[in-house]
């Protein structure tokens, strides 16, 4: 009876990791490990065998059943997914996985990483597709902060719950935005203002084809074309002309500073991470950040928690809608956003329900 128990939960997990999969077949990690520890024992060694942990865990096991991870995937996946586990180095990555504790799996379903597997190529996809944990799976649980980290069935990365209610990120810990009275104004006080415009927003001439564009485009935020920044202005028009509204509709923001490498012209990963705040806005609110708050991080990063925002796309990296405004850059000062050949205090983000 276990066998037919695991050969179905073996063809539910294909069937659902094979959803539009263009550019391959979607893989487990690392399948039926009974525990982290041996895992940890697989990166150990792949390690010593190439520190830069771009090798296979295990290549016959790969061959066998597809389980083709490598440690460099799981310390950039839990990178992303998880910044609290504070992985500084990849030879952090055995000790924190034997930190992690078995618990019951929660219930719901769950954004999960995914190899995709395409002829000799081998892809790491972050959070592009989710799943409910099957029956007696068991998920591996980050004791200090209480995440579920990996799944026990396939041990792929686990993100973020998919409810809309639920889709969130723990917050690592949290600091309260900065009252207007105890700052001055620019530049002294910096300010960050979240637009919300309703779905017509998408129909304004050259807007839908930049958002197929930044849904294909690289990972990088700092570079890549994006409709808050190249629509923006056009957006402020059509409302100041009636043509254009905001949502009316309250809307869920995760608010929080990030230090990043892509503040160095590295990886969009996030080495470190600080909540600020969880704000609603009906259309648009303004918040405030002195310049010693911006000065100390690398970017502000909002996260869309309602699950039904059209713009900006899905982040293939995390999983999320976001936006990152930058406060530093190679060659450019505190206040040059979105390559503003004049530095200033205002920062507009522009999200379409």
């Amino acid at each position: 009876m276990s066998k037919i128990i695991t050969a179905v939960m073996l063809a539910l997990a294909m069937a659902l990791a094979n959803v539009a999969i263009g550019a391959g077949t979607g893989m487990p990690m690392m399948r039926g490990l009974k525990d982290p520890t041996v895992l940890a024992d697989l990166v150990d060694r792949a390690l010593a065998r190439d520190s830069t942990g771009h090798s296979l865990l295990d290549s016959a096991r790969c061959k066998k059943d597809g389980s083709c991870a490598t440690a460099h995937d799981y310390f950039h996946g839990i990178q992303v997914a998880h910044p609290s586990a504070k992985l500084g180095d990849i030879a952090d990555l055995p000790r924190y996985l034997r930190s992690l504790a078995k618990q019951p799996a929660p219930a719901g379903e769950w954004y999960m990483s995914r190899l995709l597997v395409k002829g000799e190529k081998r892809t790491y996809d972050h959070m592009a597709w989710h799943r409910a944990f099957f029956k007696g799976e068991d998920a591996w649980a980050d004791v200090n902060t209480g995440e579920f980290v990996l799944a026990g069935f396939c041990e792929n990365v686990v993100g973020a719950l998919k409810s809309p209610a639920a889709e969130k990120e723990t917050p690592v810990k949290k600091r309260e935005i900065v009252s207007p009275q105890k700052i001055a104004t620019c530049p002294d006080i910096y300010f960050l203002k979240i637009n919300v415009w309703e779905r017509k927003a998408l129909s304004l001439p050259g807007v839908e084809a930049t958002h197929a564009k930044e849904e294909l485009g690289n990972k990088r935020f700092s570079t890549q074309e994006k409709v808050s920044s190249k629509h923006g202005g056009q957006f402020r028009r059509a409302y100041a002309e009636g043509v254009l509204k905001r949502s009316a509709v309250p809307r869920e923001f995760r608010v929080s500073f990030i230090m990043t490498p892509e503040a160095q012209e590295g990886e969009a990963t996030i080495s470190d991470q600080e909540f600020v705040h969880d704000v609603t806005v009906t259309g648009l609110l303004e918040l405030q950040f002195s310049r010693a708050q911006l000065e100390q991080w690398d970017a502000i990063r909002v996260i869309a928690i309602d699950g039904d925002m059209v713009s900006p796309p899905r982040s293939n990296d995390s999983g999320f809608r976001e936006l990152r405004f930058f406060n530093r850059l190679p060659g450019k000062k505190l206040g040059e956003w979105d390559n503003n050949p004049v530095p200033d205090c205002i920062m507009n983000e522009h999200w379409i329900e």
